[in-house]
C-alpha cells in the first residue's frame, strides 16, 4: 500500500488493495456482471464440467473480471486521533479550471527522479480468460510528484478496458490534480492460424 501525508493539514492519500477490493465488491454487488460474458471452450467434456460447477456454485451474478474505478481513499490524520473521513469512499475533488498536468515538466529528462514506487494492488489470470491488474506507479521529482493508478483489463474475445487514474502535484502550489479516464474496445478473437 501507499499513504501519502500532508504534514501541515494531516490530509493523507491512501491507495491499497483493501480499499480497491471494496470498490469492486461495492459495484459488483450493485452492477453484477455488467453482462460481460465468456463462452465455455467447445469440447463437450468441458462445457459438461463448466455446467456442473455453475450448479455447484449457484447462479450469482458477479463482476468476476474485478473491474473497479477505484482512485484512493482520501482523509485526515492528527497525532492525537486519526480518522478517515469515510472509509474506502472515494476522494472528495473539485473541479479544476486551470491548465492540468504539467506534461512538459513530467517529459523533461534533464531533471532527475528521486524517488519510484511500481506497486501491484491485485492481479487476476480470468480463469485463463485474459487478465485484471490494478497497478500503482509513483515518481518523485525535486518539483512534484506524479501517481498513476491503473486497472487494466483484457477479457480475451470480449473486450480491452482501462481505468487511469493520475494525481499530480507540482510543489508550492496550493492544489493537488486528479484526472481520471476509462477507454474501452472490443477484443476480438484472432483468426484460426492455418
Amino acid at each position: 500500500y501507499l499513504t501519502m501525508t500532508h504534514e501541515a493539514s494531516g490530509r493523507t492519500f491512501s491507495f491499497d488493495a483493501a480499499g480497491a477490493i471494496a470498490c469492486w465488491m461495492r459495484e459488483s454487488a450493485h452492477k453484477g456482471s455488467g453482462g460481460v460474458r465468456v463462452t465455455t471452450a467447445s469440447l463437450p467434456s468441458w462445457k459438461k464440467v463448466a455446467d456442473e460447477q455453475d450448479l455447484a456454485m449457484g447462479a450469482s451474478d458477479y463482476d468476476w473480471t474485478f473491474s473497479t474505478d477505484y482512485s484512493g481513499t482520501t482523509g485526515t490524520e492528527s497525532p492525537l486521533s486519526p480518522t478517515t473521513e469515510v472509509e474506502g469512499a472515494p476522494a472528495q475533488w473539485g473541479v479544476h479550471t486551470g491548465s492540468g498536468l504539467d506534461m512538459a515538466l513530467l517529459r523533461r529528462r534533464d531533471i532527475p527522479i528521486l524517488h519510484f514506487v511500481d506497486l501491484t494492488l491485485y492481479e487476476d489470470d480470468l480463469g485463463d480468460n485474459g487478465e485484471s491488474v490494478v497497478r500503482l506507479r509513483m515518481r518523485v521529482m525535486p518539483s512534484c510528484f506524479l501517481l498513476l493508478l491503473r486497472h487494466a483489463l483484457r477479457v480475451d474475445g470480449v473486450l480491452i478496458r482501462q481505468h487511469d487514474t493520475r494525481v499530480f502535484h507540482k510543489f508550492g502550489s496550493p492544489h493537488v490534480l486528479r484526472d481520471r479516464r476509462l477507454g474501452e474496445a472490443l477484443n476480438r478473437a484472432p483468426p484460426p492460424h492455418l
